[in-house]
């Protein structure tokens, strides 16, 4: 089982999440979104809000990509920023991903 990366249009990456669980659950084993908390100042208070860890990107775990492609392909919100990148649909590995330790 492997995490893959998938580029979406910005500010749409939950609905993205949403639209593969639903059309691509037999090819996923997991999509998810890294987050991150922060403090940030509104109408002079201090609150905690959370923002993605990586804006434009979804993180899928499947065994099988094939089958993922096969689904992307069908998925329209995915398809404009996908269908292009589809032969470039690589795995993280430890040394290729951006918040690989080390």
């Amino acid at each position: 089982m492997r995490i893959y990366v998938i580029q979406v249009i910005g500010g749409r990456e939950r609905t993205g999440a949403e639209l593969l669980r639903r059309h691509a659950a037999d090819a996923i084993e997991e999509c998810f979104l890294p987050t991150f908390e922060l403090m940030r100042r509104k109408d002079g208070a201090w609150r905690k809000v959370r923002e993605l860890l990586f804006p434009g990107y979804l993180f899928v775990k499947t065994a099988d990509p094939e089958r993922l492609a096969a689904r992307l392909r069908r998925v329209r919100c995915l398809r404009l920023t996908v269908r292009r990148r589809l032969s470039r649909l690589h795995a993280c590995t430890r040394q290729t991903s951006p918040c690989a330790s080390g």
